[in-house]
């Protein structure tokens, strides 16, 4: 939706107005939970584990194999989750 809103191409439009027409799919894109909405998983213990997402995009690249390119990092959103990545 960001890159679409962005300027993106006509291909990615069509994309997105695919997924859009899923059965089951959110419908309301104005409301998406604020500027951090964590993802959370559960270990095979039921325990938390709870991330916060950084996408980092190289528009301006030297390189054209790099142009454009989207490097996505998921970072523990609260302590527990940071010491149960450190064991």
């Amino acid at each position: 939706r960001r890159e679409v809103g962005a300027g993106g191409s006509a291909e990615l439009a069509g994309l997105l107005t695919e997924i859009d027409s899923y059965p089951g799919g959110f419908t309301d894109t104005a409301n998406l939970g604020g500027i951090a909405v964590p993802l959370e998983l559960l270990t095979t213990d039921g325990r938390p584990l709870r991330f916060l997402s950084m996408v980092t995009t190289f528009g301006t690249a030297l390189d054209l194999t790099a142009a454009e390119l989207s490097i996505e990092a998921f970072l523990p959103a609260d302590e527990a989750t940071a010491a149960a990545l450190r064991r």
